[in-house]
């Protein structure tokens, strides 16, 4: 069994987290991102979000790449830079530990499905095999590992 990957490319920012980090207004970071995106030929409507703001209405955010936060920031001082640069590196040690956690679970997850493949070919009971119980219940429990683990990573974020 292949152990899932992560993307790396999905280390990004949002122009509104960047405006809090900066202390700069959004609507300034937006406007930045438009220039950015303009002398890079880019299309904005590629990085665009729509979200909610406290009165419920629609806003648009930009999702930025780590490599378009880094463009972006580079004609910031010094001091604004060091906090973006921080929060890219708290992301990049969260996709890290999210990574390692994936692996663990495919590992213990392909060495069960191989203990349950082998007991399957000795246990039977009323006729049938119980490899597909035990299985379904495996499945049900590494969904409860991940969504946990999931849980408590959005924790962490929503504590920040």
């Amino acid at each position: 069994m292949n152990a899932p990957i992560l993307n790396t490319a999905l280390i990004a920012m949002s122009s509104l987290d960047i405006a809090e980090l900066t202390g700069k207004t959004h609507k300034n970071i937006k406007r930045d991102c438009e220039a950015m995106f303009k002398a890079l030929e880019l299309d904005a409507l590629t990085f665009e979000r729509i979200y909610r703001d406290s009165m419920n209405r629609s806003r648009i955010e930009y999702i930025l790449p780590k490599v378009l936060v880094e463009t972006l920031i580079i004609g910031y001082s010094i001091k604004l830079r060091y906090w973006v640069i921080q929060r890219l590196h708290e992301l990049e040690a969260k996709n890290q530990f999210l990574q390692k956690q994936l692996n663990i679970l495919s590992k213990q997850y392909a060495d069960f499905d191989c203990d349950l493949s082998t007991a399957a070919r000795f246990l039977v009971i009323g006729g049938k095999q119980i490899k597909p119980q035990f299985n379904q219940q495996i499945c049900i429990l590494m969904k409860q590992i991940q969504n946990d683990l999931f849980d408590e990573q959005d924790d962490e974020k929503g504590e920040e």
